[in-house]
């Protein structure tokens, strides 16, 4: 009977055990989301070894409601082309060879003028990949 009983209290303790190991690194997880995102983008170079681009090639630039608050912009309406033509251009003086932009420029700036700069600073680079809209219909 004795055996029985540790049994069910050696099974009890491990289920146990296992609950607060559990919660404890859904803990973490939470506390660490920032980490975790960054470190999600970085594993994929990592792995492939030192032949293909590793996390120091790659700079990703995020437009978060921070980014947002710091230059005065809406996060409800699209960034003045402006900041995009200027970080494009420093990313050119930096020596960028390739960049993305995850945007849509679906429709013309509100001042013409910042469509501009933002063409020009594109043909002086050279190298850069607009993301587009698709629409189904």
């Amino acid at each position: 009977m004795r055996s029985r009983e540790a049994k069910f209290l050696t099974r009890g303790l491990t289920a146990l055990a296992g609950s607060v190991l559990a919660t404890g690194l859904g803990l973490v997880a939470l506390t660490q989301a920032g980490l975790l995102t960054r470190l999600s983008y970085d594993l994929p170079f990592i792995w492939r070894g030192k032949a293909a681009l590793g996390p120091s090639d790659v700079v990703l630039v995020y437009l978060d409601d921070d980014s947002a608050k710091k230059l005065n912009q809406s996060p409800r309406v699209p960034w003045n082309r402006n900041f995009h033509a200027q970080l494009l251009e420093r990313l050119t003086q930096d020596g960028a060879r390739l960049v993305f932009f995850d945007l849509g420029f679906d429709a013309p700036a509100a001042d013409a003028g910042e469509d501009d700069a933002l063409a020009a600073a594109i043909g002086h680079n050279g190298h850069v990949i607009l993301g587009g809209l698709l629409e189904i219909l």
